[in-house]
């Protein structure tokens, strides 16, 4: 109910003064239904591709969950490109500094800018920190 209420008064408050259009906001992170998933680089960590998610916050800012599982212990940073249907780059997205211990499974937390488009594939490789 206070929703709608709410929807009344800025509606009303529109109506009202110049006609000046309303700056653009952000969108969320816009996906595709099943974002295809992979990894690239060092094989001292592995991403279980299937605990990805992706989503945003309030800010619209990407965020990006993933297990991560250490084959090797060293210091290190995940980072995930981001692109579209035909391959074209939306965005990027890291974690903070990592300090991966062999045989441990973590999970993993990646922010990143509002994409550009559509998340339509993630692309993930660990770094050195």
């Amino acid at each position: 109910m206070k929703l709608l209420l709410l929807a009344v008064a800025i509606a009303a408050i529109a109506a009202c003064g110049d006609s000046a259009a309303a700056p653009a906001v952000s969108p969320s992170a816009r996906l595709v239904a099943s974002p295809g998933v992979d990894q690239k680089g060092s094989a001292d960590a592995t991403v279980d591709q299937s605990s990805v998610s992706i989503s945003s916050d309030a800010a619209h800012n990407v965020v990006i969950t993933v297990k991560l599982t250490a084959n090797a212990t060293r210091p290190a940073v995940l980072q995930s490109s981001l692109s579209d249907t035909s391959g074209q780059p939306v965005g990027t997205a890291k974690s903070g500094a990592l300090h991966l211990t062999a045989g441990e499974t973590t999970t993993v937390t990646l922010n990143g800018d509002p994409s550009s488009g559509t998340i339509a594939h993630a692309s993930f490789e660990l770094v050195p920190a």
